[in-house]
């Protein structure tokens, strides 16, 4: 793992985040020109798992932004699905950290996220997501893997076992670990693991 970004203060990476999340030229763009296609973009990452995943319990998507990946699972039957963000975009996105996240520990039956590489403690932002997700619930990650991120990120994922997987989910059950064709998020890794008792 290429850790960047390393000595800034947590006030500081804040900051830094809100500075991306805040711009009024990216949320315009968000929200409108790229909206629906991100949106079919997460669909089609959801779809292949519709069947493994609960419809019936709680999702969570961490640093959403404005919400696409929450919409699309939303659309696809996972009607609680809520989205957290430093940033609130109602209706889809909440406000939290994901350092700290403000859910009640073993109801999540579903986390997703494709934001890694914005991970200031990985340490604790792994034993936030083990807190709140339910024995056999999954962790669905999309990542960037060897590939020099913004100035926004705080760490590159070089190896996803040695940089990730191994360090902080070392007692999930590991289902898929593999490279992927780049999607239109910019993704070209996914992991897919399940918790354990």
């Amino acid at each position: 793992m290429k850790t960047i970004l390393e000595s800034r203060e947590y006030s500081d990476y804040i900051t830094k985040q809100k500075e991306k999340t805040t711009d009024p030229a990216r949320i315009e763009k968000w929200l409108g020109e790229e909206w629906q296609i991100k949106l079919d973009g997460f669909k089609s990452i959801f779809e292949q798992y519709v069947d493994t995943f609960d419809k019936d319990g709680k999702s969570v998507c961490l640093a959403s932004r404005t919400g696409q990946e929450v919409a699309a699972l939303i659309e696809l039957g996972f009607e609680d699905s809520i989205g957290i963000d430093i940033v609130p975009f109602e209706p889809y996105t909440i406000e939290g950290d994901f350092h700290n996240l403000p859910f009640e520990s073993n109801t999540v039956s579903l986390v997703y996220t494709n934001c890694v590489d914005h991970v200031k403690h990985p340490d604790i932002w792994s034993k936030e997501i083990d807190r709140i997700l339910k024995t056999d619930g999954y962790i669905l990650m999309n990542l960037q893997v060897n590939v020099l991120s913004d100035e926004y990120a705080v760490f590159n994922v070089n190896d996803p076992l040695e940089d990730l997987l191994s360090p902080y989910f070392a007692g999930y059950y590991c289902l898929k670990n593999e490279s992927i064709p780049q999607n239109i998020h910019a993704m070209d890794w996914e992991v897919l693991l399940r918790k354990q008792s």
